[in-house]
């Protein structure tokens, strides 16, 4: 489990990146001023054993729904159609961690705290051990 969490992780930067997008706000706020993204993860409140739990559960769903959407991506890349692919996949994306009970801004402040906080990345790994 370890291992496809591990390679989970490293293949949903970008989707990390499009749930930003599917988020308004969160995109807004972390295109405003530089470092807004360090700020947010200096302001987020700590990571519950509950959203670990949530944000590694999501973050293999995910891992599906990029994998999934990746020829329709590739297919559109550089025509009209592209936008609207991308627009499509990044609502199902936001509706997959919805359904667990999380938000798109919560999961990528996750995201981006484990990739940047050792001590949290091992809690994840530890727990998708388990």
């Amino acid at each position: 489990m370890i291992s496809s969490l591990k390679k989970a992780l490293a293949g949903t930067a970008a989707a990390a990146l499009m749930l930003a997008g599917a988020t308004p706000a969160f995109a807004q706020e972390a295109q405003s001023a530089p470092g807004a993204l360090q700020q947010q993860m200096a302001e987020a409140k700590p990571v519950t054993d509950d959203e670990i739990e949530t944000f590694i559960t999501v973050t293999m769903e995910v891992q599906t729904i990029v994998q999934q959407w990746q020829p329709k991506l590739e297919e559109a890349q550089g025509t009209e159609k592209a936008a609207t692919v991308q627009q499509e996949m990044q609502a199902e994306l936001k509706s997959a961690v919805e359904d667990e009970g999380m938000t798109a801004e919560r999961y990528n402040q996750i995201y981006a705290m484990a990739s940047q906080d050792e001590a949290l990345a091992t809690r994840i790994q530890e727990a998708a051990e388990s």
